[in-house]
Protein backbone atom coordinates (compact mmCIF):
# COMPACT_ATOMS: atom_id res chain seq x y z
CA UNK A 1 0.00 0.00 0.00
CA UNK A 2 2.99 2.32 -0.21
CA UNK A 3 4.87 3.61 -2.95
CA UNK A 4 8.03 1.39 -4.38
CA UNK A 5 10.31 4.68 -4.60
CA UNK A 6 9.92 5.57 -0.64
CA UNK A 7 12.14 2.97 0.16
CA UNK A 8 15.14 4.38 -2.04
CA UNK A 9 13.74 8.33 -1.62
CA UNK A 10 16.21 9.83 0.93
CA UNK A 11 13.46 10.87 3.39
CA UNK A 12 12.28 8.36 6.79
CA UNK A 13 8.70 8.21 4.97
CA UNK A 14 7.62 4.44 5.43
CA UNK A 15 8.12 1.65 3.03
CA UNK A 16 5.70 -1.74 3.80
CA UNK A 17 5.56 -4.75 2.08
CA UNK A 18 2.73 -7.41 3.40
CA UNK A 19 4.53 -10.79 3.19
CA UNK A 20 2.26 -13.93 1.06
CA UNK A 21 4.13 -16.55 2.28
CA UNK A 22 6.08 -17.20 -0.86
CA UNK A 23 9.30 -16.28 0.76
CA UNK A 24 11.58 -13.61 2.18
CA UNK A 25 9.88 -10.02 0.67
CA UNK A 26 11.82 -6.48 0.25
CA UNK A 27 12.27 -4.68 -3.28
CA UNK A 28 14.74 -4.66 -6.13
CA UNK A 29 16.27 -1.99 -7.83
CA UNK A 30 18.32 -0.81 -11.09
CA UNK A 31 20.68 2.30 -9.88
CA UNK A 32 21.23 5.04 -12.33
CA UNK A 33 25.22 4.35 -12.11
CA UNK A 34 25.60 1.98 -14.63
CA UNK A 35 28.13 0.08 -12.29
CA UNK A 36 28.58 -0.08 -8.33
CA UNK A 37 30.25 -1.80 -5.55
CA UNK A 38 27.83 -2.19 -2.38
CA UNK A 39 29.82 -2.62 0.92
CA UNK A 40 27.24 -2.28 3.23
CA UNK A 41 23.44 -1.45 4.34
CA UNK A 42 21.77 0.94 6.41
CA UNK A 43 18.45 0.77 7.60
CA UNK A 44 16.03 3.55 9.31
CA UNK A 45 13.01 2.90 11.02
CA UNK A 46 10.01 4.59 10.54
CA UNK A 47 7.52 6.61 12.42
CA UNK A 48 5.60 3.36 13.20
CA UNK A 49 5.31 -0.39 13.81
CA UNK A 50 8.34 -1.46 15.63
CA UNK A 51 7.09 -5.02 15.56
CA UNK A 52 7.31 -5.03 11.72
CA UNK A 53 11.15 -4.39 12.08
CA UNK A 54 13.44 -6.21 10.01
CA UNK A 55 15.83 -8.06 11.67
CA UNK A 56 17.45 -9.85 9.19
CA UNK A 57 18.55 -9.05 5.87
CA UNK A 58 20.37 -10.36 2.39
CA UNK A 59 21.73 -8.43 -0.08
CA UNK A 60 21.87 -9.84 -3.50
CA UNK A 61 23.37 -8.34 -7.11
CA UNK A 62 23.31 -9.52 -10.65
CA UNK A 63 24.38 -7.69 -13.99
CA UNK A 64 21.33 -8.06 -16.05
CA UNK A 65 17.98 -9.00 -16.12
CA UNK A 66 19.04 -12.33 -17.24
CA UNK A 67 21.27 -13.29 -15.15
CA UNK A 68 21.21 -15.10 -11.47
CA UNK A 69 21.19 -13.45 -8.37
CA UNK A 70 24.97 -13.81 -6.29
CA UNK A 71 24.44 -13.61 -2.36
CA UNK A 72 26.95 -10.52 -1.94
CA UNK A 73 25.98 -10.40 2.20
CA UNK A 74 23.27 -11.74 4.36
CA UNK A 75 22.89 -11.64 8.02
CA UNK A 76 21.11 -9.87 11.19
CA UNK A 77 20.45 -6.07 11.88
CA UNK A 78 20.10 -4.52 15.33
CA UNK A 79 17.29 -2.22 15.19
CA UNK A 80 16.22 -0.51 18.54
CA UNK A 81 11.63 0.21 19.40
CA UNK A 82 13.15 3.53 18.89
CA UNK A 83 11.51 5.84 15.92
CA UNK A 84 11.78 8.25 13.56
CA UNK A 85 9.51 11.28 12.62
CA UNK A 86 7.74 10.70 9.05
CA UNK A 87 9.44 12.91 6.38
CA UNK A 88 12.77 13.25 7.81
CA UNK A 89 15.63 14.08 5.32
CA UNK A 90 18.35 12.32 5.66
CA UNK A 91 21.95 13.30 5.89
CA UNK A 92 24.37 10.72 5.57
CA UNK A 93 28.08 10.32 3.55
CA UNK A 94 29.97 7.97 2.57
CA UNK A 95 31.45 6.99 5.64
CA UNK A 96 29.09 7.55 7.73
CA UNK A 97 25.03 6.90 8.13
CA UNK A 98 22.69 9.92 9.69
CA UNK A 99 23.57 9.83 13.29
CA UNK A 100 20.78 12.14 13.94
CA UNK A 101 18.47 9.09 13.00
CA UNK A 102 17.42 6.33 14.31
CA UNK A 103 19.07 3.43 12.10
CA UNK A 104 21.31 0.13 11.85
CA UNK A 105 24.19 -0.02 9.78
CA UNK A 106 26.39 -3.28 8.81
CA UNK A 107 29.28 -2.96 6.50
CA UNK A 108 30.89 -6.16 4.71
CA UNK A 109 33.41 -6.75 2.90
CA UNK A 110 32.66 -6.94 -1.49
CA UNK A 111 35.05 -6.06 -4.64
CA UNK A 112 32.47 -7.27 -7.28
CA UNK A 113 30.45 -4.67 -9.70
CA UNK A 114 26.91 -5.35 -10.08
CA UNK A 115 24.17 -2.99 -11.82
CA UNK A 116 21.24 -4.55 -10.16
CA UNK A 117 20.29 -5.50 -6.73
CA UNK A 118 17.73 -7.43 -4.78
CA UNK A 119 17.15 -6.75 -0.82
CA UNK A 120 14.90 -9.10 1.22
CA UNK A 121 13.98 -9.43 4.96
CA UNK A 122 13.34 -13.21 6.31
CA UNK A 123 12.61 -11.91 9.45
CA UNK A 124 10.82 -9.01 11.28
CA UNK A 125 10.76 -8.42 15.09
CA UNK A 126 7.71 -10.32 15.62
CA UNK A 127 9.19 -13.30 14.13
CA UNK A 128 9.54 -15.29 10.74
CA UNK A 129 8.30 -13.69 7.92
CA UNK A 130 5.10 -16.05 7.33
CA UNK A 131 1.97 -14.69 5.06
CA UNK A 132 0.59 -11.99 6.61
CA UNK A 133 3.22 -10.71 8.32
CA UNK A 134 4.10 -7.42 7.31
CA UNK A 135 8.09 -5.94 7.13
CA UNK A 136 8.45 -2.11 7.30
CA UNK A 137 11.22 1.00 7.40
CA UNK A 138 11.86 4.25 6.93
CA UNK A 139 14.88 3.94 4.56
CA UNK A 140 17.62 1.45 3.59
CA UNK A 141 21.65 2.77 2.02
CA UNK A 142 23.42 0.88 0.40
CA UNK A 143 27.01 2.52 0.91
CA UNK A 144 29.90 1.87 -1.47
CA UNK A 145 31.66 2.66 -4.82
CA UNK A 146 29.75 4.39 -7.66
CA UNK A 147 31.84 2.75 -10.87
CA UNK A 148 32.50 5.36 -14.21
CA UNK A 149 31.06 4.19 -17.30
CA UNK A 150 34.00 2.20 -19.27
CA UNK A 151 35.84 1.84 -16.11
CA UNK A 152 37.69 -1.70 -15.40
CA UNK A 153 38.46 -2.77 -12.07
CA UNK A 154 41.97 -4.52 -11.44
CA UNK A 155 41.93 -8.19 -10.01
CA UNK A 156 42.46 -7.65 -5.95
CA UNK A 157 42.05 -10.47 -3.54
CA UNK A 158 40.73 -10.79 -0.68
CA UNK A 159 43.27 -12.14 2.26
CA UNK A 160 42.02 -12.04 6.10
CA UNK A 161 45.37 -10.11 6.84
CA UNK A 162 47.86 -8.00 4.49
CA UNK A 163 50.48 -8.23 7.30
CA UNK A 164 52.01 -11.54 5.81
CA UNK A 165 54.15 -13.30 8.43
CA UNK A 166 57.79 -12.24 6.97
CA UNK A 167 56.91 -8.83 7.12
CA UNK A 168 59.17 -6.38 7.98
CA UNK A 169 57.66 -5.16 11.35
CA UNK A 170 59.28 -1.90 13.66
CA UNK A 171 58.35 -1.25 17.27
CA UNK A 172 56.48 2.56 17.55
CA UNK A 173 57.49 4.10 20.34
CA UNK A 174 58.09 2.71 24.04
CA UNK A 175 59.88 -0.38 24.65
CA UNK A 176 59.39 -4.41 24.97
CA UNK A 177 60.93 -7.48 25.47
CA UNK A 178 58.89 -9.70 22.88
CA UNK A 179 60.08 -10.25 19.34
CA UNK A 180 58.48 -7.92 17.18
CA UNK A 181 57.45 -10.37 14.35
CA UNK A 182 54.95 -12.32 17.11
CA UNK A 183 52.78 -9.45 16.59
CA UNK A 184 51.56 -10.47 12.86
CA UNK A 185 53.15 -14.16 13.28
CA UNK A 186 49.95 -15.93 12.73
CA UNK A 187 49.74 -17.15 16.38
CA UNK A 188 48.22 -16.22 19.69
CA UNK A 189 51.97 -15.80 20.90
CA UNK A 190 52.01 -12.48 23.10
CA UNK A 191 53.44 -8.86 21.59
CA UNK A 192 53.54 -6.28 24.55
CA UNK A 193 54.46 -2.94 24.21
CA UNK A 194 55.91 -0.61 27.42
CA UNK A 195 54.84 2.93 27.16
CA UNK A 196 57.26 5.44 27.37
CA UNK A 197 55.09 8.29 27.82
CA UNK A 198 55.67 9.90 23.79
CA UNK A 199 52.10 8.69 22.76
CA UNK A 200 50.21 6.15 21.82
CA UNK A 201 52.67 2.55 21.18
CA UNK A 202 52.16 0.37 18.58
CA UNK A 203 53.88 -1.01 15.65
CA UNK A 204 54.74 -0.21 11.95
CA UNK A 205 54.93 -2.92 9.28
CA UNK A 206 55.87 -3.29 5.69
CA UNK A 207 53.97 -6.06 4.15
CA UNK A 208 55.15 -8.04 1.57
CA UNK A 209 52.46 -7.36 -1.06
CA UNK A 210 53.51 -4.37 -2.81
CA UNK A 211 50.34 -2.71 -2.47
CA UNK A 212 47.00 -3.50 -0.38
CA UNK A 213 44.03 -1.97 0.34
CA UNK A 214 43.17 -2.63 4.43
CA UNK A 215 39.27 -2.92 5.65
CA UNK A 216 39.01 -3.50 8.99
CA UNK A 217 41.61 -4.78 12.45
CA UNK A 218 41.39 -8.03 14.33
CA UNK A 219 43.00 -7.90 17.24
CA UNK A 220 43.13 -11.47 19.44
CA UNK A 221 43.74 -11.90 23.14
CA UNK A 222 46.92 -13.04 24.67
CA UNK A 223 47.23 -16.05 27.38
CA UNK A 224 47.53 -12.99 29.77
CA UNK A 225 47.31 -9.51 31.42
CA UNK A 226 43.87 -8.41 30.01
CA UNK A 227 44.38 -5.17 32.15
CA UNK A 228 46.94 -4.11 29.12
CA UNK A 229 44.35 -5.47 26.40
CA UNK A 230 43.87 -2.08 23.68
CA UNK A 231 40.44 -0.66 24.07
CA UNK A 232 41.13 2.15 21.28
CA UNK A 233 43.27 1.53 18.10
CA UNK A 234 44.80 4.12 15.05
CA UNK A 235 45.43 2.07 11.14
CA UNK A 236 47.42 4.95 9.42
CA UNK A 237 48.84 3.93 5.77
CA UNK A 238 51.44 5.71 3.86
CA UNK A 239 53.27 4.79 0.11
CA UNK A 240 57.26 5.25 0.81
CA UNK A 241 59.24 5.98 4.53
CA UNK A 242 59.25 9.92 3.61
CA UNK A 243 55.26 10.18 2.86
CA UNK A 244 53.12 11.08 6.08
CA UNK A 245 50.96 9.05 7.65
CA UNK A 246 47.38 8.95 6.65
CA UNK A 247 44.48 7.82 9.44
CA UNK A 248 42.46 4.96 7.49
CA UNK A 249 40.70 4.53 10.70
CA UNK A 250 40.62 5.10 14.32
CA UNK A 251 37.96 3.74 17.09
CA UNK A 252 36.94 1.53 20.07
CA UNK A 253 38.03 -1.83 21.00
CA UNK A 254 35.51 -4.27 22.76
CA UNK A 255 38.12 -7.03 24.04
CA UNK A 256 36.46 -9.37 26.59
CA UNK A 257 38.86 -10.33 29.50
CA UNK A 258 38.48 -13.90 28.21
CA UNK A 259 42.17 -15.26 27.27
CA UNK A 260 43.38 -17.39 24.43
CA UNK A 261 46.35 -20.15 25.27
CA UNK A 262 49.86 -19.01 23.96
CA UNK A 263 50.76 -20.17 20.42
CA UNK A 264 47.25 -21.02 19.27
CA UNK A 265 47.51 -21.24 14.72
CA UNK A 266 44.79 -18.43 14.29
CA UNK A 267 42.59 -19.90 11.36
CA UNK A 268 41.31 -17.05 9.93
CA UNK A 269 39.45 -15.93 6.30
CA UNK A 270 39.02 -12.64 4.18
CA UNK A 271 35.27 -12.60 5.33
CA UNK A 272 35.44 -13.84 9.08
CA UNK A 273 38.03 -14.01 11.78
CA UNK A 274 39.00 -17.16 14.10
CA UNK A 275 35.40 -17.40 15.82
CA UNK A 276 37.25 -20.30 17.88
CA UNK A 277 39.38 -17.58 19.33
CA UNK A 278 38.42 -14.56 21.64
CA UNK A 279 38.77 -11.50 19.52
CA UNK A 280 37.10 -8.16 18.46
CA UNK A 281 36.53 -7.50 14.71
CA UNK A 282 36.55 -3.37 13.55
CA UNK A 283 35.02 -3.58 9.75
CA UNK A 284 35.66 0.00 8.10
CA UNK A 285 35.11 1.39 4.63
CA UNK A 286 38.57 2.47 2.69
CA UNK A 287 39.34 2.20 -0.84
CA UNK A 288 43.26 3.55 -0.77
CA UNK A 289 46.11 1.58 -1.57
CA UNK A 290 49.05 1.66 0.84
CA UNK A 291 52.27 -0.22 0.95
CA UNK A 292 53.33 0.95 4.59
CA UNK A 293 50.95 0.80 7.87
CA UNK A 294 51.38 2.11 11.07
CA UNK A 295 49.06 0.58 13.73
CA UNK A 296 49.28 1.84 17.24
CA UNK A 297 46.67 2.01 20.76
CA UNK A 298 45.89 4.79 22.26
CA UNK A 299 44.45 3.33 25.07
CA UNK A 300 44.43 0.17 27.06
CA UNK A 301 41.79 -1.85 29.50
CA UNK A 302 43.72 -0.53 32.26
CA UNK A 303 44.55 3.61 31.32
CA UNK A 304 45.48 5.92 28.82
CA UNK A 305 48.97 5.28 27.62
CA UNK A 306 50.69 6.84 29.81
CA UNK A 307 54.63 6.19 31.10
CA UNK A 308 54.89 2.79 32.51
CA UNK A 309 51.10 1.74 30.87
CA UNK A 310 51.78 -1.77 29.20
CA UNK A 311 49.38 -3.14 25.87
CA UNK A 312 49.56 -6.47 24.75
CA UNK A 313 47.51 -8.94 22.32
CA UNK A 314 48.24 -12.24 20.53
CA UNK A 315 47.86 -10.91 16.93
CA UNK A 316 46.53 -8.04 14.94
CA UNK A 317 45.02 -8.98 11.53
CA UNK A 318 44.24 -6.24 8.74
CA UNK A 319 41.74 -7.95 6.39
CA UNK A 320 41.42 -5.97 3.22
CA UNK A 321 42.36 -6.87 -0.66
CA UNK A 322 45.84 -7.20 -2.19
CA UNK A 323 46.74 -5.10 -5.35
CA UNK A 324 49.45 -7.31 -7.41
CA UNK A 325 52.44 -5.84 -8.69
CA UNK A 326 52.10 -3.96 -11.85
CA UNK A 327 48.40 -3.27 -11.43
CA UNK A 328 48.60 -0.23 -10.25
CA UNK A 329 50.39 3.05 -10.66
CA UNK A 330 51.03 6.05 -8.61
CA UNK A 331 50.01 9.06 -9.48
CA UNK A 332 50.23 12.87 -8.60
CA UNK A 333 48.20 14.64 -6.77
CA UNK A 334 45.36 14.80 -7.02
CA UNK A 335 44.47 11.50 -7.06
CA UNK A 336 44.23 10.10 -4.00
CA UNK A 337 44.49 6.33 -5.29
CA UNK A 338 46.67 4.51 -7.36
CA UNK A 339 44.46 2.96 -10.30
CA UNK A 340 44.49 0.33 -12.95
CA UNK A 341 43.93 3.57 -15.77
CA UNK A 342 45.57 6.54 -14.05
CA UNK A 343 44.03 9.90 -14.53
CA UNK A 344 46.51 12.65 -15.17
CA UNK A 345 45.92 15.47 -13.01
CA UNK A 346 44.74 18.18 -14.51
CA UNK A 347 45.96 21.50 -14.12
CA UNK A 348 43.21 23.58 -12.06
CA UNK A 349 42.55 26.52 -10.71
CA UNK A 350 42.20 24.99 -7.12
CA UNK A 351 46.28 24.96 -5.35
CA UNK A 352 47.16 22.26 -2.99
CA UNK A 353 48.56 24.27 0.16
CA UNK A 354 50.03 22.90 3.52
CA UNK A 355 47.16 24.88 4.87
CA UNK A 356 44.39 27.53 3.99
CA UNK A 357 45.48 29.99 7.14
CA UNK A 358 48.20 32.53 7.08
CA UNK A 359 49.19 34.77 8.98
CA UNK A 360 47.80 37.56 7.69
CA UNK A 361 44.05 36.20 8.70
CA UNK A 362 44.58 36.58 11.77
CA UNK A 363 42.98 39.97 12.14
CA UNK A 364 39.99 38.24 11.19
CA UNK A 365 40.07 35.41 14.57
CA UNK A 366 36.97 35.78 17.32
CA UNK A 367 37.55 33.57 20.11
CA UNK A 368 34.87 31.71 21.06
CA UNK A 369 34.14 31.19 25.02
CA UNK A 370 37.82 32.36 26.04
CA UNK A 371 37.53 34.52 29.05
CA UNK A 372 39.91 37.01 27.74
CA UNK A 373 38.63 37.29 23.90
CA UNK A 374 40.97 40.13 22.87
CA UNK A 375 43.63 39.13 25.38
CA UNK A 376 47.09 39.38 23.92
CA UNK A 377 47.58 36.18 25.51
CA UNK A 378 48.78 34.53 23.19
CA UNK A 379 48.37 37.00 20.07
CA UNK A 380 46.27 35.30 17.30
CA UNK A 381 49.28 35.03 14.91
CA UNK A 382 50.43 32.52 16.67
CA UNK A 383 48.00 30.21 15.91
CA UNK A 384 48.62 30.20 12.33
CA UNK A 385 52.27 31.86 11.91
CA UNK A 386 54.07 28.93 10.36
CA UNK A 387 56.12 28.61 13.55
CA UNK A 388 55.62 26.54 17.17
CA UNK A 389 55.01 30.28 18.92
CA UNK A 390 52.18 29.31 21.95
CA UNK A 391 48.47 30.31 21.33
CA UNK A 392 46.24 29.74 24.08
CA UNK A 393 42.57 29.70 24.68
CA UNK A 394 41.47 30.38 28.59
CA UNK A 395 37.77 28.79 28.87
CA UNK A 396 35.51 31.36 30.44
CA UNK A 397 33.36 28.51 32.49
CA UNK A 398 30.31 28.56 30.53
CA UNK A 399 30.96 25.01 29.50
CA UNK A 400 30.51 25.45 26.07
CA UNK A 401 33.47 24.41 23.96
CA UNK A 402 36.46 26.99 23.42
CA UNK A 403 38.01 27.60 19.91
CA UNK A 404 38.02 30.34 17.19
CA UNK A 405 36.17 31.37 14.04
CA UNK A 406 38.45 32.50 11.23
CA UNK A 407 37.88 34.02 8.00
CA UNK A 408 40.94 32.97 5.91
CA UNK A 409 42.59 35.02 3.19
CA UNK A 410 41.52 32.90 -0.04
CA UNK A 411 38.70 33.74 -0.99
CA UNK A 412 36.74 30.26 -0.65
CA UNK A 413 39.11 26.80 0.03
CA UNK A 414 38.01 23.16 0.80
CA UNK A 415 39.93 21.66 3.87
CA UNK A 416 40.86 17.92 3.98
CA UNK A 417 42.47 17.36 7.52
CA UNK A 418 43.59 19.27 10.08
CA UNK A 419 46.91 19.02 11.55
CA UNK A 420 47.86 20.14 15.37
CA UNK A 421 51.37 20.58 16.93
CA UNK A 422 52.25 20.79 19.89
CA UNK A 423 53.20 23.77 22.65
CA UNK A 424 56.81 23.38 24.76
CA UNK A 425 54.91 22.70 27.63
CA UNK A 426 51.26 22.01 29.30
CA UNK A 427 50.85 18.67 27.73
CA UNK A 428 47.60 18.63 30.20
CA UNK A 429 46.46 21.52 27.90
CA UNK A 430 46.39 19.36 24.86
CA UNK A 431 42.99 19.16 23.18
CA UNK A 432 42.23 15.81 23.06
CA UNK A 433 39.06 16.26 20.30
CA UNK A 434 37.67 18.66 17.87
CA UNK A 435 34.79 20.00 15.74
CA UNK A 436 34.97 21.59 12.50
CA UNK A 437 32.59 23.75 10.93
CA UNK A 438 32.40 26.04 7.83
CA UNK A 439 30.10 28.63 6.16
CA UNK A 440 30.03 31.20 3.41
CA UNK A 441 29.15 34.22 4.80
CA UNK A 442 28.54 35.67 8.16
CA UNK A 443 24.79 35.06 8.71
CA UNK A 444 25.06 30.97 7.13
CA UNK A 445 24.30 28.60 9.57
CA UNK A 446 27.39 26.76 9.72
CA UNK A 447 28.10 23.35 8.22
CA UNK A 448 29.83 20.62 10.06
CA UNK A 449 32.56 19.29 8.08
CA UNK A 450 34.29 17.07 10.23
CA UNK A 451 34.83 15.96 14.10
CA UNK A 452 36.81 13.27 16.03
CA UNK A 453 39.80 12.73 18.13
CA UNK A 454 42.91 14.25 18.32
CA UNK A 455 45.98 12.06 19.55
CA UNK A 456 48.53 14.58 20.52
CA UNK A 457 52.04 12.89 21.66
CA UNK A 458 53.13 14.71 25.11
CA UNK A 459 56.60 15.54 23.64
CA UNK A 460 57.03 18.64 23.11
CA UNK A 461 57.89 21.44 20.32
CA UNK A 462 60.60 23.84 21.39
CA UNK A 463 59.42 27.52 20.75
CA UNK A 464 59.90 29.36 17.44
CA UNK A 465 60.38 26.44 15.05
CA UNK A 466 59.68 26.75 11.51
CA UNK A 467 56.91 24.48 10.27
CA UNK A 468 58.25 22.89 7.31
CA UNK A 469 55.23 21.24 5.93
CA UNK A 470 53.51 20.40 2.38
CA UNK A 471 50.05 19.55 1.24
CA UNK A 472 50.25 16.07 1.57
CA UNK A 473 52.43 16.10 4.47
CA UNK A 474 53.07 17.34 7.60
CA UNK A 475 56.23 18.19 9.01
CA UNK A 476 57.55 14.88 10.35
CA UNK A 477 60.57 16.64 12.32
CA UNK A 478 58.33 18.37 14.98
CA UNK A 479 55.52 16.62 17.50
CA UNK A 480 52.03 16.72 15.96
CA UNK A 481 48.69 15.01 14.93
CA UNK A 482 46.95 15.00 11.81
CA UNK A 483 43.58 14.26 11.49
CA UNK A 484 42.16 13.38 8.16
CA UNK A 485 38.67 13.47 6.55
CA UNK A 486 36.37 13.49 3.06
CA UNK A 487 35.21 16.93 2.13
CA UNK A 488 34.94 18.21 -1.52
CA UNK A 489 32.68 21.51 -0.46
CA UNK A 490 34.23 24.75 -0.75
CA UNK A 491 33.29 27.53 2.62
CA UNK A 492 35.26 30.79 3.37
CA UNK A 493 34.88 31.16 6.77
CA UNK A 494 35.79 28.34 9.53
CA UNK A 495 34.84 27.24 13.18
CA UNK A 496 36.79 24.84 15.32
CA UNK A 497 36.20 23.73 18.80
CA UNK A 498 37.93 21.96 21.07
CA UNK A 499 35.30 20.23 23.65
CA UNK A 500 37.73 18.31 25.52
CA UNK A 501 41.88 18.72 27.04
CA UNK A 502 44.27 15.60 27.61
CA UNK A 503 43.65 16.61 31.64
CA UNK A 504 39.58 16.99 31.84
CA UNK A 505 40.05 19.78 34.45
CA UNK A 506 42.33 21.93 32.24
CA UNK A 507 41.25 25.37 31.86
CA UNK A 508 43.15 26.00 29.01
CA UNK A 509 43.42 24.66 25.44
CA UNK A 510 46.82 25.00 24.11
CA UNK A 511 49.22 24.40 20.97
CA UNK A 512 52.08 25.61 19.00
CA UNK A 513 50.66 25.46 15.81
CA UNK A 514 47.10 25.00 13.31
CA UNK A 515 47.32 23.78 10.03
CA UNK A 516 43.84 23.32 7.46
CA UNK A 517 45.38 21.46 4.38
CA UNK A 518 43.25 21.21 1.36
CA UNK A 519 42.78 23.52 -1.82
CA UNK A 520 42.65 27.27 -2.13
CA UNK A 521 40.30 28.47 -4.54
CA UNK A 522 41.26 31.78 -5.93
CA UNK A 523 38.55 34.84 -6.46
CA UNK A 524 36.20 34.88 -9.11
CA UNK A 525 36.54 30.68 -9.36
CA UNK A 526 33.60 28.18 -7.23
CA UNK A 527 34.13 24.87 -7.30
CA UNK A 528 31.19 21.75 -6.78
CA UNK A 529 30.73 18.80 -4.38
CA UNK A 530 29.97 15.50 -5.56
CA UNK A 531 27.10 15.36 -7.72
CA UNK A 532 27.47 18.84 -9.38
CA UNK A 533 27.76 19.03 -12.97
CA UNK A 534 31.08 19.55 -14.71
CA UNK A 535 32.73 20.02 -17.63
CA UNK A 536 36.14 19.65 -16.53
CA UNK A 537 38.22 18.96 -13.61
CA UNK A 538 38.77 22.52 -12.85
CA UNK A 539 34.65 23.06 -11.95
CA UNK A 540 34.81 20.53 -8.93
CA UNK A 541 36.38 20.63 -5.48
CA UNK A 542 37.75 17.13 -5.76
CA UNK A 543 39.35 18.31 -9.24
CA UNK A 544 37.67 15.16 -10.35
CA UNK A 545 34.82 14.78 -13.31
CA UNK A 546 33.58 12.18 -14.07
CA UNK A 547 32.94 11.18 -17.75
CA UNK A 548 29.41 10.83 -16.78
CA UNK A 549 29.55 15.23 -16.24
CA UNK A 550 29.11 15.03 -12.54
CA UNK A 551 32.13 16.12 -9.71
CA UNK A 552 33.02 13.33 -7.50
CA UNK A 553 35.21 12.36 -4.54
CA UNK A 554 38.63 11.27 -5.20
CA UNK A 555 38.51 9.28 -2.56
CA UNK A 556 35.87 6.76 -4.00
CA UNK A 557 37.99 6.08 -7.33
Amino acid sequence: THTTATAIDGTTDVYQVHADGTGAPGFQVTPLWPYSIVQGIRVYTPYNGHSRDPMKFIVEGRNGDTEGWTIIAEGDLGLTTERNPSGMAIESTPTEPDMAKIHDEVLFQNTVMYSQYRVTFPEARSGSVAYGTIVQFGEVELPGLTVPPGYVLPTVTPVSTVLTPGSTVVRVRGYNTHTTATAIDGTTDVYQVHADGTGAPGFEVSPLWPYSIVQGIRVYTPHNGHGRDPMQFIVEGRNGDTEGWSVIALGDLGLTTERNPAGTPINSSPSAPDTSLVHDEVLFQNTVVYSQYRVTFPEARSALMAYGTIVQFGEVELPGLTVPPGLFVMTPYPTATPTAAPVAAAESNAIPVSTVLDAAAAPSIVRLNDIYPTHWYHNNVNIMDGTTSIYEIRMDGSGLPSGLEVTPTWPHSVIKSMRVYTARNGNSRDPTSFVIKGRNTDGEAWTLIAEGALYLPTDRNSVGLTVNSSPSAPDMALNHYEATFPNAVAYSQYQLTFPTTRHPDSTIVQFAELELPGLAVPEGWTCGGPGASCGNSHECCSEFCLGTGVCSDVTTQ
